[in-house]
């Protein structure tokens, strides 16, 4: 089981981050974004829910309803 006192300090620190490259072109792109913040998501009990998180996010992409294939922020609100 995890530690949620970590997983909060995580949470917390993703948000700053965010706050400090809010002008980037990953922060503007929920599908990129989210992917990134997966990539840091590492260990032996969470690997799989991070796996399952990305085919989500694959199949939201795919199923993208935006004919400019803008992702929709509900992606990043729903994931966090």
């Amino acid at each position: 089981m995890g530690d949620r006192t970590k997983a909060q300090a995580f949470l917390d620190a993703i948000a700053m981050w965010r706050a400090v490259n809010y002008k980037k072109e990953v922060m503007k792109d929920p599908y990129m974004h989210t992917t990134l913040i997966l990539t840091f998501i590492k260990g032996e009990n969470i690997n799989s829910w991070a796996k399952h998180q990305l085919k989500i996010l694959n199949r939201n992409q795919e199923n993208n309803l935006d004919p400019m294939g803008k992702p929709d922020e509900d992606w990043w609100d729903k994931f966090k």
